[in-house]
């Protein structure tokens, strides 16, 4: 039962690492996914911030024009001077040039529609009137702001419902301004001036246009006069907030009234105009200055949302992949620890699988490796001495098993001394203890020089006359002793042979013989033993 739960321990903590390290593997793939989720989320939210601020450029360049075309026609008019003009070109110019600054930056940054949109409007910068700081004719600046409004927008059916919502915004930014514009129209077509040569153009087209039925630019409804305008385009499924607030300011306002008188002119005179041109001036101003705030406080506040929120999905992107990477080494850790683990129980398996696994020497499977290493040794002088034990079964039948095996772990222990110390003594020799099985154990000595056969046998004599304490006995280490030496090439198993051999006329000389002390050297088991020497010697020289 305990080698049972043993087993089903090491099974179950074998089975936990193994989902641990799955687990670790399942857990870096899903947050390398949502890494590139999060980054995937932070482009989005980029390119929304592009078009931001692409929208912002679109209504700065749309205002700046409309000013100049209506800064010249003011003049006309007295309402404006020639300083307001030039004043007005410069600002033109300077506003493109930071126009085309930024552009250029969104366009290599960006891909797609903003991309495209941002070259389409570089393309547009690149016209003489957005670099002359002259007055220019009225009438290109005109078209220019339409242009700046409109031209490489994508269609509104591809752009995401918060960009179209933000667009509707943008358009209503010169509100004041436009009314303005219809109104200079009326007062050419009531009053016509004198203008500069440039001018002539557009002031020719004032009455024809003031008569017509796209004259105006708000709607029918004082109260709602962005419904039906022609400043405001709903394309979006639910509009900005900002657009109401914008509705109100221009509903609280005198501009609904001269739009509708301006509109009036199609069916003829309408006579004075409600207010005079500088005061619908004035109102103008302060109704754009009004909304532009909003204008640009609202795409401020989508772009730093968007900024944020990119910043954010960095951050997430950075730390999901940053987690990902540390359970990633973890499992490579925990992969490394058990091929490592597993690695040393190969190579301990290996090592231990030539061993006894009782006393720790080698077993009788590891003999004919250790054959073949003699064979191939350059030492000069072999020795193997084969020990056969006495009386072991009545140690286990007396003691028990448990005694049986500590008398055999001390024989081999005190065998591996005579190794180890001529190991010590001298570097050049090398040995090894097997036990063959059961009782029997055998001691291999290899060296260049001579081998003292007389001092080995000096050794285990010490040993079999010795005893070992188990369990409050002495128990006596009697057993048989066989040496057979050989010089040159001298083959493992047949010096075995040979001390198995001796061993067993040690065993049988030791019954004939009386009780008495150990045979000494020079005797007839000793002098056998060197004559095997001597002619293994010969057999290899």
């Amino acid at each position: 039962m305990p080698d049972h739960d043993s087993r089903r321990t090491r099974l179950v903590r074998r089975s936990a690492v193994a989902l641990g390290v799955l687990g670790c593997v399942v857990g870096a793939g899903v947050l390398v996914t949502l890494g590139n989720d999060a980054r995937g989320e932070a482009r989005a939210d980029r390119s929304t911030v592009a078009a931001v601020d692409i929208m912002q450029w679109r209504s700065q360049l749309r205002r700046v024009l409309l000013a100049d075309v209506n800064i010249q026609m003011l003049r006309v008019f007295d309402v404006a001077t020639e300083r307001d003009v030039a004043r007005s070109a410069d600002q033109r110019t300077a506003i493109a040039a930071a126009a085309i600054d930024s552009l250029q930056e969104i366009a290599q940054r960006s891909t797609g529609d903003n991309r495209r949109e941002a070259e389409t409007l570089l393309e547009l910068l690149d016209d003489p009137l957005y670099r002359s700081t002259d007055v220019v004719d009225p009438l290109d600046v005109y078209y220019a702001t339409w242009d700046a409004l409109e031209a490489g927008r994508p269609a509104s059916s591809q752009a995401p419902d918060e960009l179209l919502a933000l667009y509707e915004v943008v358009l209503l930014d010169s509100t004041g301004g436009l009314v303005v514009n219809d109104a200079l129209d009326a007062a050419y077509t009531a009053d016509p001036r004198v203008v500069p040569e440039y001018m002539r153009e557009y002031v020719s087209k004032s009455e024809p246009y003031i008569r017509s039925e796209d004259t105006g630019y708000l709607g029918p409804d004082a109260d709602r006069p962005l419904v039906e305008s022609y400043v405001y385009d709903a394309l979006a499924r639910r509009a900005d907030p900002a657009v109401e607030e914008i509705e109100r300011i221009v509903t609280d306002s005198g501009l609904w009234t001269y739009d509708q008188w301006t509109r009036s002119w199609v069916d003829g005179d309408p006579g004075p105009a409600p207010v005079a041109l500088a005061d619908l001036v004035g109102e103008a101003e302060s109704v754009d200055t009004d909304v532009r705030t909003l204008v640009d406080r609202r795409l401020d506040e989508v772009r730093r949302s968007h900024e944020q929120r990119a910043s954010a999905h960095d951050r997430n992107a950075f730390l999901a992949v940053a987690a990902a990477a540390a359970l990633a080494l973890i499992a490579l850790a925990v992969v490394g620890v058990l091929a490592r683990r597993q690695w040393r129980a190969i190579r301990l398996a290996a090592d231990q699988s030539g061993r006894d696994p009782l006393t720790g020497v080698y077993n009788r499977y590891e003999l004919d490796h250790l054959a073949e290493l003699v064979e191939r040794t350059p030492d000069t002088h072999h020795l193997v001495a084969a020990v056969d034990m006495d009386r072991f079964k009545l140690i286990n039948d007396t003691l028990g098993h448990r005694a049986g095996d500590r008398v055999l772990v001390e024989v081999a222990e005190r065998l591996q001394t005579i190794v180890a110390r001529r190991r010590t003594n001298d570097g050049s020799v090398t040995g090894s203890v097997i036990r063959m099985g059961g009782d029997e154990f055998v001691i291999t000595l290899h060296s260049r020089g001579a081998i003292d056969i007389a001092d080995v046998r000096a050794e285990l004599d010490a040993i079999r006359a010795s005893t070992v304490e188990v369990e409050g006995e002495h128990v006596e280490l009697t057993f048989s002793i066989g040496i057979a030496a050989g010089r040159g090439d001298a083959g493992l198993h047949e010096l075995l042979d040979v001390a198995d051999l001796a061993a067993y006329e040690d065993k049988a000389r030791r019954r004939i013989e009386p009780p008495g002390p150990q045979a000494r050297p020079g005797s007839s088991v000793e002098r056998r033993s060197v004559a095997r020497d001597v002619a293994t010697s010969s057999l290899r020289d």
